[in-house]
């Protein structure tokens, strides 16, 4: 994996970008587009934050929530290497 450039040895912190969440994968070409189309500066693309809060601001009144999110994969054909 380090080989193929799917696998740092480094971490690589981001703060304060945004990432776009949604109930949908981001494995569609024409998706990433659309995404693209509306904000070229997403660090990422994701559904599971999503669906928690979605949870949260259905059934809880202080809907006050922290998410902190670690991205895996590049979410693109190279995810199938992994």
């Amino acid at each position: 994996l380090l080989k193929k450039g799917l696998l740092s040895r480094e971490v690589n912190l981001v703060t304060n970008a945004p990432i776009a969440s949604g109930p949908v994968v981001s494995g569609s070409e024409a998706f990433v587009e659309w995404l693209l189309a509306h904000n070229r500066k997403y660090a990422a693309v994701e559904m599971e934050t999503q669906g928690v809060l979605a949870a949260i601001f259905d059934r809880v009144k202080n809907r006050s929530s922290l998410v902190l999110r670690c991205v895996s994969d590049y979410g693109d054909e190279r995810k199938k290497e992994l």
